[in-house]
């Protein structure tokens, strides 16, 4: 994504579905299907006229019916999976009507319940994973200007290597 983003390109697929771990030890991730990503040719965003990004990763504005996409377009996508994968898979969205995911967007990640939700979902984090909830905090704020860059994310705690113990495996 920080290639993507650093060349002026959109995913706007983020998910699950499209991020291959592979590797002998299971610890390269590789985005695929670039169907729906496009070149903000040089700018910081990119006006497209239809509504992009699977809608259980969509951020708000664009379910709000913004067709601005930016980068952090693609960094709420992130931030959905990293909530999904650090909360060992539960399940955040019921039903993946529209209408649904905006309310439970609203509802999960206003700023006053934001810090609620993080500590339902990612409760059973070891104690050297915590500082991790302060970098998802902000990929998934309601204002786009406060998402953090590829960069920042990658000098984040989440991404301190740390040698493999059984004491410190997920």
């Amino acid at each position: 994504l920080k290639f993507m983003h650093d060349t002026n390109n959109l995913h706007l697929d983020l998910k699950p579905l499209n991020v291959l771990i592979i590797g002998i030890d299971n610890r390269t991730a590789k985005l695929t299907d670039f169907g729906i990503s496009l070149n903000m040719e040089n700018g910081n965003s990119k006006y497209y006229p239809i509504e992009l990004v699977t809608v259980t990763h969509r951020p708000p504005e664009v379910l709000k019916g913004s067709r601005e996409y930016t980068r952090s377009t693609d960094i709420w996508s992130l931030g959905i999976i990293f909530l999904e994968v650090m909360s060992m898979g539960k399940q955040i969205f019921k039903d993946f009507s529209k209408t649904t995911v905006k309310n439970t967007i609203n509802k999960l990640f206003n700023e006053r319940d934001i810090n609620n939700t993080l500590d339902t979902y990612l409760i059973d984090l070891p104690e050297h994973m915590k500082p991790i909830k302060s970098i998802i905090k902000r990929m998934l704020s309601m204002n786009p200007s406060v998402r953090p860059t590829t960069n920042e994310i990658l000098k984040s705690p989440m991404f301190v290597t740390m040698p493999i113990t059984a004491g410190n495996i997920l």
